[in-house]
């Protein structure tokens, strides 16, 4: 009889903990929760779409799950879509290349300004600041560019101030680009 009490006490104890973690980490319950829904749908859709999800393993872009359309003309990306393309960097660990994820800040065409202090900026538009150390404290060399940015070429950023993107590495071909990243997650 007395164990009984117990867990009828335990029982209200442990749902109100599981509450108490759910209110202080909402997202990343919901953010879990999306994933695994996610990839059990793409999985049951066949064999072809899980190759078409990428899942980024940064906070560079403020996403985590993508559904990668391949097949695009990489003229007809606009600002603010994420392109996908290759890099190689000592910056990011076995990145001789990597795909990455950015999104286009400043496509040909807008003037693109950087001034003294590392902040950039599309037009009128803040973009956001450059860095001169990384995160492991590594020097790092900001692109520095004013002026109209050339044809056939974008301006691609991450949302994360620690994100390795356009600031420092500059322009990105649209030839380079290998696809569209569309956020689900």
């Amino acid at each position: 009889m007395e164990n009984r009490k117990c867990d009828g006490v335990r029982q209200p104890l442990e749902a109100e903990a599981k509450k108490e973690v759910q209110a202080k980490h909402p997202s990343k319950v919901l953010s879990v929760a999306g994933l695994i829904l996610a990839v059990l749908i793409f999985t049951y859709m066949g064999k072809a779409v899980p190759k078409n999800i990428l899942i980024s393993h940064t906070d560079s872009v403020g996403h985590r799950l993508f559904y990668f359309k391949r097949h695009v003309d990489p003229k007809q990306l606009k600002k603010g879509d994420y392109a996908v393309f290759s890099i190689d960097t000592s910056y990011i660990p076995n990145c001789h290349p990597c795909k990455v994820i950015k999104r286009i800040s400043c496509v040909e065409g807008e003037y693109l300004y950087c001034n003294a202090a590392g902040a950039y900026y599309c037009g009128k538009r803040f973009l956001g600041m450059a860095k001169t150390k990384s995160k492991k404290g590594e020097p790092v060399q900001a692109f520095v560019f004013n002026g109209i940015v050339p044809i056939n070429k974008i301006f691609a950023m991450g949302g994360h101030k620690d994100s390795y993107d356009s600031r420092y590495f500059g322009f990105v071909e649209r030839s380079k680009i290998t696809g569209l990243a569309i956020p689900l997650l």
